[in-house]
């Protein structure tokens, strides 16, 4: 006999070994009056912590040992089926459930519902059993099904074990996972100890922090009311409407069930309140439903958690197709306050085994907990790797182009347009890794207006593995603009030149080189020095050419101090890079300084410039929201020493074309005020859709319609007469309020400039992603 042959014989000898001491009891429960499923009827193991739940046809399935089993098949609002057999092959056992009369309890005339009684005793008993529960072992099996409409798109499914313990979060291991052929490399994970606990104080959900409906804190935010009271095994079950007191704080809306004589949660059927909202989704709607069973004859745990819902994502010109959703979890065989290693709670909340990664049948075969439905099994053999989930949920509306893999393309065009250069045509590159830890950049073009051509070429090497440090070298001809703290990206400026004859900035050439070194010695600190020797001369304006605004003419782009500029500049920032538009506010802070020196550099130009800028976001009240109501503040200051050169001029930033985003004066004009100091400070608290929340405004809560007041205020000084723009002479500030998400991507400001000349001004921005 070859080793092959005894290896495969060996192989299929443990496996049917193995297999043989698991047999199966499975079936359907169904209602005993009109035959129809029972999804998520409760099977369980009489004095174990094994069972399992129905699927959505009623069919359940468990994996036992050979033995003698009580097995109890239940389900809220129907007496429950006990089977007591031994089991040594296979067997099949359809339970039908009775359902139980609705009754009417005898009305009392009270100050408040019976419920609130059932409830308070809830709260007390959960309190008196949660003091001692210390920690906790369990294993679950998870199933999400993502459908496209009505269509299954994919599915996942994993078995897990989690551990929790009084003081840290819970720790998860993925031991099994699987998923639909169209997941590619099973990246794709179903997390089934992360499933919610409706019996917590806070829940945590996508974000937002809940109030639990047995919190100790449940009265301040619930009211409650009993809608029918039914008998099973001759206990009564209370169903128990909540009625949230609040539109602002994240709370549930649905039923709880209570077993009477013992005062615990057995079942919550529950959707997300008013303030659940996600920004860029039109249109959502998310239903859960859990059970809880009692453990060593004390503790109430999830027995499961169902999940239902669909989101429709859709932003202006950009929709994504219906996506629903299906999750159902099962726990099982709770270790309860037993001994857990600490070496569990050092490593990462969610940690997958290798042996996750590799499919293994026996496993599956063992621990089958929830059927798949044959529409589910059909999934499995027919969604295969050409049926990604991008191209079924592909885009769709007019900017679903920039999706198309044709746009990455653009990448490497390099085009603008300014009333010097004219249209500007060229290309650029950057390609990293070249050599060992090289990198390589370009550009070339040529300007249309001024008949110049440009051009770039750079080297970077980062010293360290980690690409922590890096050091560069770069040589130029070019054209560069007097520097600002670029609130407002090159393609709007260019856009703004290019329709309207709204060019923002003022432009000199540069030819010469620079040498900088960057480190990054951990992820929030920058430092950069930098060497630059340069040739700055003045650039004209060449073109008056726009497609709107004929009859008008572009400003003139004034001239700078020409001459050799041999400079070292030192920047220091702790924080994220500011984003354009002010997108996101993060924060930060940055300190930059800039030094030329004619006798120790040569250079034609003596000054020592500073600047200092950062933003800032606090959370201010809700803070259970996902994005509770926020102050923001942008603030920047700068002075110099010597005679700073034209082109080294500060100037305070101002609305541009209409477009106004947090830090810049909306009630200002372009280039109005400049300096060789400033100190400029905006702020603005969003309320987000709180208000609106307030006063029971369905169409603009539902959309994120966000409620902001803002102020500015700035000063910049002058010693010398300035050739464009003028010093404040004072304290300029303005104030004012906006509406935000308007499409989900849009804003609009009224600002009330209180300067002369005092006026009211409109304008527009981008709102904030958070």
């Amino acid at each position: 006999m070859s080793k092959l042959t005894l290896f495969v014989s060996l192989t299929a000898f443990l496996w049917n070994a193995a297999l043989s001491q698991v047999v199966t009891l499975s079936g359907t429960v169904r209602d005993a009056s009109n035959g129809t499923a029972l999804p998520a009827a409760n099977i369980r193991i009489e004095g174990t912590s094994r069972g399992t739940v129905a699927n959505a046809m009623g069919v359940y399935r468990l994996s036992l040992e050979k033995g003698d089993y009580t097995i109890i098949f239940s389900f809220i609002g129907y007496r429950s089926d006990t089977l007591r057999t031994v089991i040594e092959t296979p067997i099949e056992y359809n339970s039908s459930l009775q359902p139980t009369a609705i009754q009417m309890s005898e009305v009392l005339i009270t100050s408040e519902d019976p419920a609130a009684g059932i409830m308070r005793r809830v709260i007390e008993y959960k309190k008196r059993w949660s003091e001692t529960l210390k920690a906790y072992e369990f294993d679950a099996f998870t199933r999400l099904v993502m459908r496209r409409d009505t269509a299954i798109a994919m599915i996942t499914e994993s078995y897990t074990t989690g551990y929790w313990r009084k003081g840290d979060t819970l720790r998860e291991i993925v031991k099994q996972r699987r998923n639909t052929e169209n997941l590619p490399g099973m990246n794709a994970v179903a997390v089934g100890g992360s499933v919610i606990n409706f019996y917590q104080d806070d829940i945590p959900f996508m974000g937002y922090r809940f109030v639990g409906p047995a919190s100790v804190d449940a009265f301040d935010y619930y009211d409650f009311k009993l809608e029918k009271t039914r008998v099973r095994d001759d206990k009564p079950i209370y169903t128990i409407r909540l009625l949230p007191k609040s539109r602002i704080a994240p709370l549930f809306k649905g039923t709880v069930d209570v077993v009477g004589d013992l005062y615990a949660l057995v079942g919550v059927t529950i959707t997300p309140n008013e303030a659940f909202s996600i920004p860029f989704v039109s249109r959502m709607e998310i239903r859960y439903y859990q059970q809880f069973a009692m453990y060593e004859k004390k503790y109430w745990m999830p027995m499961d958690v169902r999940l239902e819902g669909f989101i429709e994502i859709g932003i202006l010109g950009f929709t994504i197709p219906r996506i629903a959703l299906e999750q159902a979890s099962v726990l099982y065989d709770y270790k309860i306050n037993r001994e857990l290693a600490d070496s569990i709670f050092t490593k990462r909340r969610v940690v997958q085994l290798e042996t996750a990664q590799k499919f293994d049948s026996l496993f599956w075969a063992q621990h089958d907990v929830l059927p798949l439905t044959f529409e589910e099994q059909k999934a499995y053999r027919t969604l295969d790797s050409t049926q990604t989930l991008d191209k079924q949920f592909k885009p769709e509306g007019p900017l679903s182009s920039l999706s198309s893999p044709l746009v990455g393309y653009l990448k490497y065009l390099d085009l603008r347009y300014n009333r010097v250069e004219g249209p500007f045509v060229g290309l650029k590159a950057t390609q990293d890794s070249v050599l060992w830890r090289l990198t390589l950049s370009g550009s070339a073009g040529f300007g249309f207006g001024d008949r110049k051509p440009k051009f770039s070429v750079g080297a970077a090497v980062s010293v360290d593995s980690a690409r922590r440090l890096k050091v560069g070298l770069e040589a130029y001809r070019d054209i560069t603009n007097i520097p600002d703290e670029g609130y407002y990206p090159s393609f709007a400026i260019m856009f703004g030149a290019l329709l309207n004859k709204r060019d923002y900035r003022d432009y000199f050439y540069t030819d010469g080189w620079r040498a900088y070194a960057e480190w990054n010695p951990q992820r929030l600190w920058l430092l950069q020095v930098q060497f630059a020797n340069e040739k700055q001369s003045s650039a004209v304006k060449n073109t008056d050419f726009s497609i709107f605004e004929r009859r008008q003419i572009f400003r003139p782009n004034p001239a700078i101090d020409d001459g050799i500029m041999r400079s070292f500049s030192f920047k220091v920032r702790y924080g994220d890079a500011p984003i354009p538009l002010g997108i996101m506010i993060q924060n930060s802070v940055e300190v930059e300084v800039e030094h030329s020196d004619r006798n120790l550099l040569a250079s034609d130009f003596d000054f020592t410039r500073l600047v200092v800028r950062g933003e800032a976001r606090v959370s201010t009240y809700s803070a259970r929201l996902l994005f509770p109501p926020v102050f923001c503040m942008k603030f920047a200051a700068g002075t110099s020493w010597g005679t700073l050169p034209v082109q080294r001029l500060f100037g305070l930033e101002s609305r541009y074309d209409g477009i106004g985003p947090l830090g810049v004066l909306r009630g200002s004009g372009l280039r109005e005020f400049t300096g060789q100091r400033f100190a400029a400070v905006s702020v603005e608290h969003n309320f987000r859709s709180t208000p609106f929340l307030l006063l029971n405004i369905p169409y603009l809560y539902r959309n994120n319609i966000e409620v902001i007041v803002h102020g500015s205020a700035a000063q910049s000084w002058s010693t010398s007469p300035l050739p464009f723009g003028s010093a404040t002479g004072g304290w300029y500030t303005e104030a004012g309020f906006g509406i935000s998400r308007i499409f989900s991507l849009l804003r609009i400001d009224l600002t009330w400039r209180m300067k002369q000349p005092r006026g009211l001004y409109f304008s527009i921005g981008v709102a904030q992603l958070i």
